[in-house]
């Protein structure tokens, strides 16, 4: 994967999504962190917290495994932007 990915992630997610230490009810999911799942059950709020360092982990664990699922789908060139 291109670094220059990495890095437009890690300035761009915070920015736009804004980190949330403690869960949060999100539509389907509880959210934490810079948007990242902690949980699916409505009815049942995570407990504890997320520092910005692990939340940061977490996005891009989760953007890597999408990415590597989605990159051999896509046929045209794409960039950084």
């Amino acid at each position: 994967m291109d670094a220059a990915i990495i890095t437009s992630l890690e300035t761009l997610i915070p920015e736009e999504e804004g980190f949330l230490e403690y869960p949060k009810w999100d539509y389907k999911q509880w959210t934490w962190g810079y948007g990242t799942a902690a949980g699916f059950n409505e009815r049942v709020k995570p407990s504890g917290s997320i520092t910005r360092e692990k939340a940061m982990t977490d996005l891009i664990a989760d953007f890597t495994k999408d990415y590597y699922l989605l990159a051999p789908k896509v046929t045209i060139n794409l960039n950084a932007n």
